[in-house]
C-alpha cells in the first residue's frame, strides 16, 4: 500500500497535485495539500505518482507501507 508524505513546509499551494491526480489529494481551504499520512486508494496508484511528479517543490513523496 502507497501512503502520501507531504513536505508542509515546501508546498507552495500551486494545486498542481490535485489537477494532475484528482480524488487523490486533498487540499486545506487556502490550497496546500493536507494528504500527509493518508493512503493511496487502490487502483489509484498510477494518478498519484503523476501528481507527486508534478509538484514544483518536491512536496510530496509516496512511500510504500508494509502490508498488515
Amino acid at each position: 500500500m502507497l501512503m502520501i508524505k507531504v513536505r508542509k513546509d515546501l508546498c507552495c499551494g500551486t494545486r498542481l497535485c490535485i489537477k494532475a491526480a484528482p480524488g487523490v489529494f486533498r487540499l486545506d481551504t487556502e490550497g496546500y495539500n493536507k494528504s500527509d499520512g493518508q493512503p493511496v486508494a487502490q487502483g489509484k496508484e498510477d494518478l498519484a505518482r503523476k501528481g507527486a511528479a508534478v509538484c514544483p517543490e518536491s512536496a510530496i513523496e509516496l512511500i510504500e507501507a508494509p502490508d498488515r
